[in-house]
C-alpha cells in the first residue's frame, strides 16, 4: 500500500466510490443506507456529501417534521469544488461520495478523484448520461440501479452480470427507512468486499502509525471512542453513548495528567465535555487527518474583534440568567481549519455556563467544537449542541 504526505498528514490510496444520479432518484437515501450497513459490519469508511445541499446523516435520523427547519441549500463555488477534490484525493478512509444530481463540467473534477461508481435513477434515459460520465472519468462501474418507491418482488442482481456491474431495481427508498431487498444486499456485499481490507482495527493501526506523536506514543493518551463506548457499555453493539449517563464515567476513564488525542465518531456533547476538562492536543478528522487542537483566543470583556472573522459568525445570546449560548454560523459551507487558527471568541464571565450551538444542524466539525470548549474551561460549565453530530 502506497502512502504520501501533505499539509494535513499522511493519506493513502483507499477506494472512493462515487454515487450519482439525477435529483430525487433516492441517491442520498441509498448512500445513507449503504453507510449504515457498512457500519453494522464494522467496516471503516466515510460518507462524504460532496454536494453543498445541506444534507447529511442527520436528515435521515431526525423526524421528517424536524428536518425541514434545519436543512438548507448552498451554492456550488470553485472553492467548494477545490476543497472537495482535495479531500477526496487525500482521503484517510475508504469513501462513499455523494456528488449531487446535476454536476457541471467544472464539478466533474470530483469524479477524477474517485475510483469506482454506483449510478441510480428511476428512468433508463436518466441513467445513461451518468454511466457515460463515469466512463469518461475512467471509473469502474459497480452498479447501475433503477429506483422506484413502489414495492417490488425481492430480487437479486441479474446472474448474467456476474463479474460486471450489478443491474436491477431497488425499491422503497425512503428517508425514514433503510433500503430493502436482495439487490441492495448484493450491493452491500460488493462494496464490503472492496472495503474489506480496511477493517476498523487495520485503519486504526495505519492512522496511529502515521500520527504526529507516533515517535513517542506514551506521551499522549489516545481516546478511541469505539473502545471508550465498549468500556462504558460492554455488550452493547450499537456504539451509541447515552449522554446523560455516560459523560461523567467517560471522563473518569480519561487521564488528566497527559495530553489527549481524540479518535473516531462521537456525539458533539461528549467531545465538548472532554475538551473542557482534559488537555486535548490532537484530533483525527476523517477529511483532514491528524490535526493539532484549535486554540482560540478569548477577547477581553470590552473587545468586539470576534465579530470580524471572515469565515465564522459568532453571536453570544443570554439564553438563561446564568447561561450564555454561543450561536455559530459558517459564512461558507466549508470551514477552513487554517483560517480558524486566528479565531477570537467573546468574553464570557467565569460564573456563567456556556452552550455552543449550531442551528444549521450537522455542520460544525469536532475540532472547532473542542477548541471552543477548551477556551471556555474557566466558565462554570461548557456544553455543546447540534441537531446531529
Amino acid at each position: 500500500m502506497w502512502y504520501y504526505w501533505n499539509h494535513y498528514g499522511y493519506m493513502n490510496s483507499f477506494p472512493a466510490i462515487l454515487i450519482g444520479g439525477p435529483p430525487h432518484s433516492g441517491k442520498s437515501t441509498l448512500c445513507y443506507s449503504l453507510s449504515q450497513a457498512l457500519r453494522q459490519r464494522k467496516i471503516a469508511h466515510y460518507l462524504l456529501r460532496a454536494a453543498p445541499d445541506g444534507e447529511g446523516d442527520w436528515t435521515h435520523e431526525l423526524e421528517n417534521a424536524a428536518v425541514q427547519p434545519v436543512r438548507f441549500k448552498g451554492d456550488w463555488t470553485q472553492h467548494w469544488i477545490d476543497v472537495t477534490c482535495r479531500d477526496v484525493a487525500q482521503r484517510t478512509l475508504p469513501l462513499l461520495v455523494d456528488v449531487g444530481g446535476k454536476p457541471t463540467p467544472d464539478q466533474q473534477a470530483i469524479f477524477d478523484q474517485c475510483t469506482h461508481a454506483i449510478v441510480i435513477a428511476a428512468k433508463d434515459e436518466d441513467r445513461a448520461p451518468w454511466v457515460e460520465m463515469t466512463q469518461a472519468h475512467n471509473l469502474l462501474l459497480l452498479a447501475n440501479l433503477r429506483s422506484t418507491l413502489a414495492p417490488l418482488p425481492d430480487r437479486a442482481a441479474d446472474p448474467h452480470d456476474a463479474g460486471g456491474p450489478l443491474v436491477g431495481e431497488v425499491s422503497g427508498l425512503k428517508r425514514e427507512a433503510p433500503a430493502p431487498g436482495g439487490l441492495f444486499n448484493a450491493l452491500v456485499e460488493r462494496v464490503a468486499g472492496l472495503f474489506a481490507p480496511f477493517t476498523e482495527d487495520e485503519v486504526l493501526r495505519i492512522h496511529l502509525s502515521r500520527a504526529p506523536f507516533q515517535s513517542d506514543p506514551g506521551s499522549v493518551h489516545v481516546v478511541h471512542f469505539r473502545d471508550l463506548h465498549r468500556a462504558l457499555r460492554p455488550g452493547d453493539p450499537s456504539g451509541r453513548f447515552r449522554l446523560d449517563d455516560d459523560i461523567a464515567p467517560a471522563l473518569a476513564l480519561i487521564p488528566g495528567d497527559r495530553p489527549i488525542a481524540l479518535y473516531g465518531r462521537a456525539p458533539i456533547r461528549l467531545v465538548a465535555a472532554i475538551a473542557a476538562r482534559r488537555d486535548v492536543c490532537w484530533q483525527f478528522d476523517a477529511r483532514l487527518g491528524w490535526l493539532q487542537a484549535l486554540r482560540p483566543t478569548v477577547c477581553a470583556p470590552d473587545d468586539r474583534s470576534y465579530l470580524n472573522h471572515p469565515d465564522l459568525i459568532i453571536e453570544p445570546v443570554e439564553s438563561a440568567p446564568d447561561t450564555t449560548t454561543l450561536v455559530l454560523r459558517g459564512k461558507d459551507l466549508y470551514l477552513n481549519y487554517d483560517a480558524l487558527q486566528t479565531l477570537r471568541l467573546p468574553w464570557i464571565a467565569p460564573d456563567r455556563r456556556v452552550i455552543v450551538g449550531a442551528p444549521g444542524g450537522g455542520k460544525l466539525p469536532q475540532w472547532l467544537i473542542a477548541g471552543i470548549a477548551a477556551a471556555y474551561r474557566h466558565c462554570a460549565g461548557v456544553e455543546a449542541w447540534q441537531a446531529q453530530s
